[in-house]
């Protein structure tokens, strides 16, 4: 499974896919943590992925390409970070994108054009898209989890089935 998911992760142009605080360079070293790393390492990069590739519910083009690993890492993490997880893929699945949030305050304000508007919401349903494509491509994933043990983790992977 960690080679599959470091092949997954090679396959993907981190330093050009734009984050909260500018490229998302690191996730291809920070994801791997979910599963090898220790509690500390785990959280951190639990952190790191809600911070960075997924900040104030904003859509990022990082946060998009990070379904698919992500459901990938739901396969073999513990409990603790599964809920984190689960609750990651919720927040990035109902995410909006800034353009998209802010359409109306930005268009009365005049600070872009209309056609700019427009031309940056598409690009964010097509974010928007791929991540809801990506879900749909983990739904036995989900599906099982569902019925986990776990309080938090049910909760988030029914959260996600609803969005289907």
């Amino acid at each position: 499974m960690m080679q599959e998911l470091h092949e997954m992760l090679d396959t993907v142009p981190w330093d050009r896919l734009e984050g909260a605080y500018g490229p998302a360079a690191e996730v291809p070293f920070i994801v791997p943590a979910l599963v090898e790393g220790d509690d500390d390492e785990q959280q951190s990069a639990i952190n790191y992925i809600s911070e960075n590739c997924l900040h104030q519910e904003t859509l990022y083009e990082s946060a998009a390409e990070l379904v698919r690993p992500l459901l990938l890492v739901l396969k073999t993490a513990s409990p603790k970070i599964k809920a984190g997880v689960l609750k990651i893929l919720f927040q990035i699945a109902t995410a909006r994108g800034q353009f998209t949030a802010n359409q109306h305050t930005a268009f009365m304000r005049g600070a872009y054009s209309a056609d700019f508007l427009k031309a940056k919401i598409d690009e964010e349903k097509k974010l928007a898209d791929n991540v809801h494509s990506s879900l749909a491509a983990g739904l036995e994933t989900l599906s099982a989890l569902a019925h986990d043990d776990d309080e938090q983790i049910r909760h988030y992977a029914n959260e996600l089935m609803r969005l289907f």
